[in-house]
């Protein structure tokens, strides 16, 4: 299936570090210290050892080419190849999104100052997650639209107490990690993304976004077939507003 419009995780390298070599995959250029391994057709390359730029499951710069890398050692060696390849799509998707889509950034800056002492901001965010999770769990899409119309009342009155600066690092990071997270689930066969009902802790605003990215995505899905597309022909729509304007 075509898990983006546009997103060929074919065309892009992929390192993977198993715990006793770094494989490079689809690479222009390997850096020293790769060497062909036998019989791999198209070419894959061989490192022994963790290579220094593979450090975590995310991107680097290798042999002058970005490169998604994934870690696949230790415990993580004992995830299912679903979940492995679901991860690299992951890293790849960011790759993409760097290249077709550079301002799908955050400023990271604003992780220091934002609002989590609010109380009334926990309790409208809490609201909105709760209503986010029964969107994604109604029949049917009449229920879907309902359910997302309130969450968004209580994004907008949330985002209405807060400086400008704060709801911009959230949208940009549903760009960012919010779709990232969709394709990955995508490619692991899942059609819905889990919100835990406790939500999340008041400091855990981002790892929240993780949630709350790919469930904007997969309501859209469902209340508006091709927003994909209509994304990448213009993308500066947020989620939400995408969204809003679906319901």
């Amino acid at each position: 299936r075509v898990l983006w419009p546009g997103f060929d995780p074919l065309t892009i390298p992929l390192a993977v570090y198993t715990g006793e070599r770094t494989y490079l995959f689809r690479h222009p250029s390997p850096p020293e210290g790769f060497s062909p391994v036998a019989g791999t057709q198209p070419g894959t390359f061989a490192f022994q050892g963790r290579h220094p730029s593979v450090t975590s499951n995310s991107s680097a710069e290798m042999g002058g080419t970005v490169t998604a890398t994934l870690l696949a050692d230790g415990p993580r060696a004992n995830r299912g190849p679903t979940e492995l390849a679901a991860t690299a799509l992951h890293e790849a998707f960011h790759v993409y999104q760097r290249r077709r889509h550079p301002g799908w950034s955050a400023n990271e800056g604003d992780l220091f100052l934002y609002p989590i002492h609010d109380a009334r901001l926990l309790g409208l965010r809490r609201l909105e997650s709760a209503a986010l999770r029964r969107a994604l769990a109604a029949p049917n899409a009449t229920g879907s639209a309902c359910w997302a119309r309130l969450a968004l009342g209580f994004r907008r009155e949330r985002f209405a107490g807060m400086d400008p600066a704060f709801s911009t690092y959230e949208r940009l990071t549903e760009f960012n990690e919010g779709l990232a997270t969709f394709v990955e689930l995508l490619a692991a066969g899942k059609t819905t993304v889990e919100i835990p009902e406790a939500e999340f802790r008041a400091i855990e605003f981002r790892s929240r976004i993780y949630a709350i990215g790919p469930a904007l995505a997969f309501v859209l899905e469902r209340l508006r077939p091709g927003w994909q597309a209509a994304l990448e022909a213009d993308d500066k729509q947020y989620l939400d507003r995408m969204l809003e304007s679906a319901v």
